[in-house]
């Protein structure tokens, strides 16, 4: 009777729609209707004796947290409140992470029976939850209000002037340590905070994680204090030198939410990932060569090994297949493997912010409804996209009477932005032999505010892809192609060279006061070269034993090759990342993060690098890594051959 009492919970029979005065997608007062809590309060049993309970509620959805006095931290409610149905089965990491080859995860509780991921009955299993294996600890919990995410003013550009910018809510960050085991000693500096924003009158949670370094940007000392000293330097003095704890965490791999939902799951949640440009990995891509099932056949559902998997398999296909959602730098179809995010966080320097995952939980499965309950969500979260600007493209501005004809008729015709467009006569989309010029940025910078006194802004086009046109990329800031080998023909995003050009443009828009930037072609995410200027860690997505010794006959059939080598200057930070505060709102994709201490591309000591028709080799000294893992990062398919690489299996 038990196992059937709490099957009930897993079928989703939606209730009649609220009545509108207190229908969250139409009330006016819903904000004050359903107002964020957050709770933290002693566990009742059946949870162990000195663990607790956090709770954020809106009165629309509840998320609800087991924090034990071990470490240990893991969801074990997940509900929408008007519904009455729970959008929680098992229990799972909150996610998981990789540092310097290090596997973690993130969060996590022992207590359910592994291969019986059916559902969670608190009574049964609650006794028993306590800190997973290879975890990260819990070590603290704080709340605030969540911050903007970027600056905009309400009512901007005819958008409504009644939105709540920066969105209220409750914004709760976790923050978990390294387990004093000495096999994790030279991570002990590592602090991973998980972040959770959830929001007034919306049933919706935000969620993403971020990565700090606790060391010192000296470079001298230990990086303890809190959690991490004590016992937990004793016990890593064993295994990890400060010199080791000084080195820079590389951010191998990353999933920041994993839940194991119910059968309906899929069907009633909707999964919006922060998108950092298409295409990225972080669409929602088929996963090739799984059984399909309508609607769960994409890279966020995943098939949980952990369901009933001892017996009944044929009770629960197909309906329960693909339930476990994973969100993060997953495998995927188009790269072939783990997809990063190779980020690198310094000694005492900004912490690597991920992506971030907003999960709308519907009351319906009304397609209609649920689409309206989405595009509420972006009006709410992305307030910036109900700007109605009427643009008005300039083709010429190669004088000051070409251009401020075009601003004439547009502020005649009640256009209010004008965009300097992709092949303008006079623009070469932001090249450096503009940006760097004096005396055409002071030009430019009197036309904007001849617009501006007509009332219409100036935006102007890039192709951030590339140094606008005319000009080439040096070879080694191009991307690599999948066969380890071809060069470009685009900028690789992850250099310091494309940064110094990034904060170039940011610089260029802000001194001349324009009041908008069409980007173009970003593609981030592909491959990145073999070494990286400033140190950044390429995507790995092979793992590679080590190379043959000399003298065998592997080498010697191809001991007329060399192997070209780069070194990379020392690193200068890490982009896309943003300050750290408990109260910032996530991460911030933009280029005004980037960092840069000059315009010009970094000086950069390399040898020439490979071209299509060379072949390196590795030699005895040769290495494949990233990071500190034996990984490929940009080995040529004959390398590959040489070294017995192999393919990664696609993991979650």
């Amino acid at each position: 009777m038990l196992a059937l009492a709490t099957l009930s919970r897993l079928t989703f029979a939606p209730t009649d729609h609220p009545a509108a005065t207190d229908d969250w997608l139409v009330s006016t007062t819903a904000v004050s209707q359903y107002p964020t809590t957050f709770s933290l309060r002693p566990a009742p049993e059946p949870y162990p004796s000195g663990s607790q309970l956090l709770t954020l509620a809106n009165g629309l959805v509840e998320r609800t947290f087991f924090a034990g006095a071990d470490g240990a931290f893991c969801t074990v409610e997940y509900r929408h409140l008007l519904s009455h149905q729970t959008y929680f089965r098992a229990i799972a990491p909150e996610g998981n992470i990789t540092l310097n080859g290090t596997a973690l995860q993130i969060g996590g509780c022992d207590g359910q029976p592994t291969g019986h991921a059916e559902f969670f009955t608190p009574e049964v299993y609650g006794p028993q939850l306590s800190a997973a294996d290879d975890t990260l600890l819990l070590e603290n919990i704080s709340h605030a209000a969540p911050a903007a995410l970027f600056d905009w003013q309400p009512g901007r550009r005819r958008a409504p002037s009644d939105v709540a910018w920066p969105p209220t809510g409750v914004h709760v960050t976790v923050n978990f340590r390294v387990p004093d085991a000495p096999r994790f000693a030279k991570l002990r500096a590592a602090r991973v905070s998980v972040h959770y924003e959830m929001y007034d009158g919306m049933p919706v949670l935000r969620k993403w994680v971020e990565v700090s370094h606790a060391g010192s940007s000296s470079g001298g000392g230990s990086a303890g204090g809190g959690a991490g000293g004590g016992a937990g330097d004793a016990a890593a003095a064993a295994d990890g030198s400060d010199d080791d704890v000084q080195k820079p965490l590389v951010v191998d791999t990353l999933n920041y939410e994993m839940l194991r939902a119910p059968n309906f799951g899929p069907e009633a949640m909707t999964i919006v990932q922060q998108q950092a440009n298409n295409p990225t990995p972080f669409d929602q891509q088929p996963r090739g060569g799984n059984p399909s099932f309508p609607g769960r056949d994409f890279s966020l559902w995943f098939l949980d090994p952990d369901y009933d998997a001892c017996c009944d398999h044929e009770l629960h296909v197909t309906y329960t297949l693909f339930t476990f959602l994973i969100v993060g730098y997953t495998a995927n179809k188009q790269f072939g493997g783990p997809t990063g995010p190779g980020a690198l966080v310094h000694p005492g320097g900004t912490p690597f912010a991920s992506l971030s995952v907003r999960t709308v939980l519907h009351d319906s499965t009304s397609s209609e409804r649920q689409g309206l309950g989405v595009r509420m969500m972006h009006r709410k979260l992305a307030p910036q996209l109900l700007e109605q600007p009427v643009p008005f493209m300039i083709q010429d501005i190669t004088s000051s009477a070409a251009m401020r004809l075009a601003v004439d008729q547009a502020s005649d015709a009640g256009y209010e932005l004008v965009i300097v467009g992709f092949g303008a006569a006079g623009w070469c989309g932001m090249c450096f032999g503009q940006l760097d010029n004096a005396t055409f940025r002071g030009w430019f910078k009197g036309e904007v505010g001849y617009a501006r006194s007509k009332g219409v802004e100036v935006s102007a086009y890039t192709l951030m892809q590339h140094n606008g046109w005319g000009e080439s990329i040096p070879t080694a800031e191009q991307t690599l192609a999948r066969d380890g080998v071809t060069r470009g023909p685009t900028a690789c995003f992850a250099t310091d060279w494309h940064a110094t050009y990034r904060q170039a443009v940011l610089d260029f828009v802000t001194e001349t006061g324009m009041g908008g930037l069409e980007t173009d072609g970003q593609y981030a995410f592909a491959s990145a070269p073999v070494a990286l200027p400033g140190g950044h860690a390429p995507p790995c997505r092979w793992l590679c034993p080590p190379p043959p010794t000399a003298g065998t006959s592997r080498s010697r059939a191809r001991t007329s090759r060399t192997t070209t080598t780069t070194t990379a200057s020392p690193a200068r930070g890490t982009t896309g990342s943003r300050q750290r505060s408990t109260s910032t709102g996530g991460s911030r994709a933009s280029a005004a993060t980037a960092t840069a201490s000059t315009r010009r591309a970094p000086t950069r000591t390399a040898s020439a690098a490979p071209t299509s028709g060379t072949t390196p080799t590795p030699t005895p000294s040769a290495t494949c890594r990233c990071g500190s893992s034996t990984r490929w990062a940009g080995c040529t398919s004959t390398t590959r051959r040489s070294t017995g690489c192999r393919r990664r299996a696609p993991s979650a």
